[in-house]
């Protein structure tokens, strides 16, 4: 429903300190013409799987005085409110003449309202009121429909970690290819993805950041030689079992575990062969580059 702005004429011939003046040559004249905005929309779901709701509201003000600033001061406020109990989910107000906010609610019907405020100093120092609404549906989140639905789920406070994980992937987020799928030049996207193995148990399905992807790649290509991945995406299910860290990059599918080819059996790569791939990654400016004491297994971890 689209918002309808409210608007009314005020005519103030001369009106100071609530006394009306008698008409002369100099009678003041003050014309204020105010309106007000309110729109709001479902910008997606929490993760509690209720509706975010983005809800605004403005308004604006024409003046006209012989001799006066008419519109002296400006207050707005704005309420998110349920239909059709009238339960209100949330309320803010305060000066200037816009506000914006974020709530999340349950599926139903609102109302969002703007209440825009006006001191008019050349009519007695009144105050004007005009305000205006619309109602927006949120509906049921009907999730993804398939194994997505189950690892984003995992992401949520209290199913796996304690405050979840951040940010909670969306279904467009998780990709599904076969195990051989040549995801990027030199890699599978069951290599990217542990080969659902112990860290991502969800066959076929994965999360990869393009900025991981790009990064990867770029380190092969300048390195020249077979990079053998020990550890790429993992649901946080996966990461729990390792155990990794609460925070990890794996789980938002930015970081990568490698080695040079065989250089993950024993006794394993040297520091300075270590060092050659690393300074390499370093190039493309991962946000993580751990040293090669970082890990027994002496893997080299990036995150990009």
């Amino acid at each position: 429903m689209t918002a309808r702005p409210v608007r009314r004429w005020l005519v103030c011939l001369g009106m100071m300190l609530g006394l009306v003046l008698k008409a002369t040559p100099t009678a003041q004249q003050c014309y204020l013409d105010i309106s007000a905005y309110a729109s709001g929309i479902v910008s997606g779901y929490d993760a509690s799987g209720n509706g975010v709701v983005d809800y605004f509201g403005s308004g604006f003000d024409y003046s006209w005085c012989e001799g006066y600033q008419c519109a002296h001061e400006y207050a707005i406020g704005g309420t998110l409110r349920q239909l059709p109990s009238q339960q209100v989910w949330d309320q803010i107000e305060g000066g200037g003449t816009e506000f914006s906010q974020s709530v999340g609610v349950t599926p139903g019907e609102y109302e969002v309202e703007s209440l825009f405020y006006v001191g008019c100093w050349a009519c007695a120092q009144q105050t004007f009121v005009t305000q205006a609404s619309q109602v927006i549906q949120v509906p049921q989140n009907q999730g993804c429909g398939d194994e997505r639905d189950t690892m984003i789920n995992e992401y949520r406070p209290g199913v796996v970690y304690q405050n979840g994980v951040s940010p909670i992937p969306g279904c467009s987020d998780i990709e599904y290819h076969s195990s051989g799928y040549q995801y990027l030049t030199n890699f599978t996207w069951g290599e990217l993805n542990w080969n659902w193995g112990q860290g991502n148990p969800h066959t076929g399905w994965g999360i990869i950041h393009a900025g991981a992807a790009n990064g990867l790649q770029t380190t092969r290509n300048n390195y020249g030689q077979a990079i053998y991945v020990s550890s790429g995406y993992r649901c946080p299910h996966g990461n729990a079992s390792i155990p990794g860290d609460d925070n990890s990059h794996h789980m938002r599918g930015r970081a990568i575990d490698m080695y040079k080819w065989g250089g993950n059996v024993a006794p394993y790569w040297s520091e300075a062969e270590f060092n050659a791939l690393k300074d390499i990654a370093d190039n493309t400016m991962p946000v993580e580059s751990f040293p090669y004491t970082e890990y027994p297994d002496r893997h080299y971890h990036a995150a990009w």
